[in-house]
C-alpha cells in the first residue's frame, strides 16, 4: 500500500513540470505569432506609404505640366494637398522645382519630391 502511495506522489510531482513546459511552449508560439503580425503590419504600412508617394509624385508631374502649359515662367512651388482633397491621413506636400536647361529650345528639367 505504501508503494502505491509513493508512485501516485511521484506522478503528481511529474505533472507540474510537464504542464509548465507545455504553457511555456504555447506562450512562445503566441509571442512568435504576435511578432510576425506586427512585422507584417509595419511592412504593409511601408508599402502603402511608398505607393502614396508614387501617386503624389505622378500628380506633381501632371500639376507642373499644366502650370508650365499656362505659365512659361513657372519655376515650381511647394504644393500642399489637404487631407480632405486627397483622402490621405494627413496633409500631403509635393515639392516641384523647374529648371531651364536649354534656353534655345525651352527645355526644362522638372524635379518632384513627395514629402510625408
Amino acid at each position: 500500500m505504501r508503494s502505491v502511495t509513493r508512485i501516485k506522489r511521484r506522478r503528481r510531482g511529474v505533472v507540474l513540470p510537464i504542464v509548465l513546459i507545455g504553457l511555456l511552449v504555447i506562450t512562445m508560439f503566441g509571442a512568435a505569432i504576435a511578432r510576425s503580425l506586427v512585422s507584417q503590419s509595419k511592412h504593409a504600412r511601408r508599402l502603402e506609404y511608398q505607393q502614396q508617394a508614387a501617386w503624389l509624385a505622378e500628380s506633381g508631374v501632371q500639376h507642373a505640366s499644366n502650370r508650365l502649359a499656362n505659365e512659361a515662367d513657372y519655376e515650381g512651388e511647394t504644393w500642399r494637398i489637404d487631407s480632405d482633397d486627397s483622402g490621405l491621413d494627413a496633409v500631403a506636400v509635393v515639392l516641384i522645382h523647374v529648371e531651364q536647361i536649354d534656353e534655345s529650345d525651352g527645355g526644362r528639367l522638372v524635379t518632384i519630391e513627395a514629402l510625408d
